[in-house]
This record gives C-alpha cells, structure tokens and sequence, in this order.
C-alpha cells in the first residue's frame, strides 16, 4: 500500500505550508535530561515565547493548527491550559457582554483551569473516604462563593484543607486570572456550582493578591515544563461580574438582586470545557501511541513474532483517531446548536472513550518499550513519549469514574435492536452485530454493580472503535490501503473477542468451533500484515527526520 492515501485520512494537523512550520517546530529547542522541575519549567517559558512568536511569524491562528505545533515540540508548555482549557471555559460561561468585554483586551490575562480540589485520603474515624471535587464529580466541590447583598460582592472562601485547588496547570506559577469552580451561597440557598473569573496575580507584580495563597505543587513524573499548581482563598471579595452568566442558574433582577434565572441553562453546560478536553484527549492519545509504534516497529521489524504482538495496537492507534475525528465533529455540532440531548450523549461518549483509550495507549507504549528493551532511566524517545501521556489517564477523569458515567448513560438510552441469532466471522456486519449483542446482554441481562458497569462501558468504547475503523475502511478508494484497514480491523476485533471471550460465547452467541477459530485467524492476520505494516505507521507522518530529532531532545 502507498501511506499516502492513508495519511490524507488520518491527518487532522497542519498540511502544506504549515506542515513545513511543524517540521521547524520540532526542531525548537532541545529537551535535556536530568533536568530539575525548576529547570524545565524555565526552559518552557523561553519555548512558550519561542511559541507565540512561532505563530506570529506563520499567521497561524487556527487553535486546531497551534495544538498541532504544540504538540510536535514534545512538551506540555505552561500557557498550554490556557489555550486549552480557560479560555474555553470563558467562552462558554460568559454572557455574550461578558465574552464581548474581556475578548476587547485578552492578551491581558493568562488564565488557569481550577475546578479540581484536593480532596481527602481514608482515615481511620470515617466508614468511607470523602468525596473529592473534580471535573467528573462536580456535586463534591468544597469552595464556596458567598453572595453578600450588602456589599454586592461574593465573598471567596476555601472552607477546608482539602477545598483547596489543587493540579490545575499554570496555577503554581504562571497564571494571572483563572475560572474558578465554587457552590454559590445567598440567603441560606445552595444554587450549586458555578463559574467565576478571579484575579489571583498582580498584573504587574505578578504577586499573589490579598487572601489567595498560591504554590507549585512540584515535580511529577512528566510534565515538568508545566507548574500546576495549589490555591487556597481566604475570604476573597470577587466582584459581581466576576460570576460567569453564561452557563449560570441564577441571573442579576432589574434592580440588581441575585435571583434564580426564569430559563436557566442546564447544569451539563458547567462542565462542558472537560467534556472538550476528553475529546482532544482520544485523538491525542492515539497520536502519542502512533510514535511510539512509528519508532519501535522498524526496529524489531528483523523479529516477526515480536512485531506481530504490536499489530493490535497499530488497529487501535488507528481506530482511536477515526473515532476522535468523529467526537470533535459530535462536539462541534452540540457547540453551535447547544443541543443539550446532543451534549449528554457527547458527555458519555467522551468520557466512555477517553477512559478506554488513554489506559489501552499507555499499554501500547508499554508494550513498545517492552518490544524494544528500551531503559527507562535512559532518555530514549519512547520511555519519554509514555512519561508525557501517562498522565492522561488520570486528569480529566480516571477510568474509574469514567466507565461508571458512561455505563450509566448507556442503561438509560434505548436498547440496541440486535435480532439475528448465528453470526459468520467472515462477514464484518456479523462481527458488528456480536459486539452490538454483547453490550445488550450487558446493559439488560446483569447487575448494575461498578463491576458490570464498568464491563458495559468497555464494551460499549470497543463497539465504537471499531465502527469507525470499519467506517474508515469503507471510505477508503484506494483498494490496497482498504485491504490493509480491513485486516487491522480484523485483527483487532478478533483480539478483543478473545480477551472477553466469555461474553462473546453467553446466549450461544459463538460456537465451541469459532470460539477455537479466532486466534488462528488473528495469527494468519498477523502475519498478511507484515510486509504493509511499516507503510501503515509511515502513513502518520513521522518521518526519520522527526523520530532523529525527538531523540535527539533528550
């Protein structure tokens, strides 16, 4: 097959003349190892400088195409939540005055995402752990925005240790202004969590304003260029403009009282900024696990057996950026028509993807590191790709958590209409069907334990990879790429059938026969792959140049 049909399927970057742009920007300054947190955090600010003045230079204002440049330098930069997730956030919480007011002089403010707290561990004297507020468990959120009627201001307030903001990046250091997530409070009434835009910095200064306490949480596994941070508030007074109208549930009366909205908007729309950045976190996810084969395949090429163990990841690389192309489209659409249906299943679908695909990328990359007995003390290219991405099964929502969303969701939308009862293995629209047919036995015909629970979710994310590589490979022209997609397909839905075989055989959905029959036909898969694999992960783009010099940062 030629990589180049397949690339202009998979490419959601920069292509043309800012394709060279990415090339340059891989080549910003070098990556050292064994520098400190400090160390690093310094040398992102000089990158993030580098960075704007990049754009700038280019005319590059499309945020898809900054991502994408972002991203090739090999490095989370401190301004990068800004980008990614207050602005956003401004954007859909802000009245269209609001928006209209702080968009006339933006470059006056670098903001920070802070809604995730601290939380508490399990102690002794509690029967269970206490609840820690985040963006998948909003209800939780500790820090209290109390409306004072006389002053006609909110009164900031971090009630207990464990309210206190804690992770968000840009905080520790960087950040000016950030939207912060409290419970509103006035006249004995909980109006739930809302949106604020806070100033935590001087302008000037750049000191910490009267009553924020502000720290650097400090090194971490990756992400060290990044300083997230800590924040406490001690009886901060926010103006009334400071809460976000846009997304509120209570609204300012003719005569400037707070009051409840008569038509407020829904609660899903508070968290829609996370539900975003899950949907980035799928295509980014894919992408970081398709180096990582791009670097390792062609070095174990000379081992098929070894080789061969990596073919389900390439599938899932694969199937994981098809079906991210698909969540932005679905996030689009609910962001220009505010479809709050639309947005609820997009709030499952993400959060269902994100969890599966972030945990299954680090696995590739581990199986990768594995295939190429690459030294994690030593600063190869691998190694450091899974050190960047590890986190992203953690932030924006753990599995955990996720899964049990996401399940949750699923019981409670129609049934899938699956009728047939003998499937054929060499029929995809067969293969469909059994997936479509476990996740109905899942959703009717079990507990709703976390257990079965999380079971239903998985089943539910692997059905939709694999409807979008099977939609990929049907759109696809070019008949020797088709073939190539159509065995990856193959290969990982068969892989899958064999790790969870037993729901596969439950109702007599598969036979003793074709049950024995799958790893045979997953080997001979295997190997009709071999001459046509190292095309499929060219088609990614990642070219000898660019693997030299993402090694070469280290």
């Amino acid at each position: 097959m030629d990589p180049r049909h397949l690339a202009a399927a998979i490419t959601d970057g920069p292509t043309g003349a800012r394709r060279r742009a990415w090339i340059a920007a891989v080549a910003f300054p070098e990556r050292v190892l064994g520098r400190s947190h400090e160390e690093e955090y310094a040398a992102s600010l000089h990158k993030t400088a580098l960075l704007l003045s990049f754009f700038a230079q280019h005319d590059i204002k499309n945020v898809d195409d900054q991502e994408a440049i972002s991203e090739a330098l090999g490095a989370v930069l401190p301004l990068d939540m800004h980008r990614k997730m207050y602005v956003p956030a401004l954007r859909i919480s802000m009245s269209p005055d609001q928006w209209a007011r702080w968009s006339a002089s933006p470059h006056r403010f670098i903001g920070a995402y802070a809604q995730t707290e601290l939380g508490a561990s399990p102690s002794s004297h509690l029967r269970e752990p206490r609840r820690v507020g985040h963006g998948s468990n909003v209800r939780a959120i500790e820090t209290t925005a109390t409306y004072d009627a006389d002053r006609g201001d909110f009164d900031l307030h971090s009630p207990t240790l464990t309210s206190r903001k804690w992770w968000p990046g840009g905080l520790g250091k960087t950040a000016t202004f950030a939207v912060v997530y409290a419970r509103l409070l006035h006249a004995g009434t909980d109006y739930g969590v809302h949106a604020f835009h806070v100033q935590l910095r001087h302008e000037m200064t750049h000191k910490s304003l009267e009553g924020v306490t502000l720290g650097d949480i400090g090194a971490k596994v990756g992400f060290n260029g990044v300083d997230n941070g800590f924040c406490a508030f001690d009886h901060v007074r926010v103006p009334k403009d400071g809460l976000l109208l846009g997304a509120a549930r209570v609204a300012w009366s003719a005569t400037g009282e707070l009051q409840p909205a008569p038509a407020s908007a829904p609660a899903q729309w508070g968290y829609f900024t996370m539900v975003k950045t899950r949907v980035f976190l799928v295509g980014k996810a894919a992408r970081f696990l398709a180096r990582a084969l791009a670097i390792t395949l062609p070095e174990v090429a000379g081992r098929p057996a070894v080789a061969r163990m990596l073919y389900p990841s390439v599938g899932l690389a694969l199937a994981a950026a098809f079906a991210g192309q698909a969540l932005h489209q679905l996030y689009q659409r609910v962001l220009l028509a505010r479809d709050v249906p639309e947005l609820r299943r997009l709030h499952a679908l993400s959060s269902g993807l994100k969890a599966l695909v972030t945990t299954r990328a680090v696995d590739g990359i581990d199986a990768c590191v594995r295939a190429g007995g690459y030294d994690l003390r030593l600063g190869h290219a691998v190694p450091y790709l899974r050190a960047e991405i590890v986190g992203s099964v953690t932030y924006e929502g753990t599995f955990d958590v996720l899964v049990l969303q996401h399940g949750a969701a699923l019981r409670k939308s129609p049934p899938l209409s699956v009728t047939r009862r003998t499937w054929r293995l060499d029929e995809p629209d067969d293969v469909v069907a059994l997936f479509e047919r476990r996740v109905q036995n899942l959703r009717d015909a079990r507990g709703k334990s976390a257990f079965w629970t999380t079971k239903l979710s998985v089943a539910a994310s692997e059905l939709q990879l694999l409807l979008a590589l099977r939609d990929a490979a049907v759109a696809q022209a070019d008949a020797p790429t088709c073939r190539v997609l159509w065995k990856l397909w193959q290969l990982l839905a068969f892989q899958w059938m064999v790790e969870s075989l037993h729901e596969f055989r439950a109702e007599g959905m598969l036979s003793s026969a074709q049950g024995d029959a799958l790893v045979p036909t997953i080997e001979a898969a295997a190997q009709d792959l071999d001459d046509n694999i190292l095309n499929v992960v060219a088609a990614w783009g990642f070219t000898e140049k660019e693997k030299r010099l993402l090694h070469a940062k280290l």
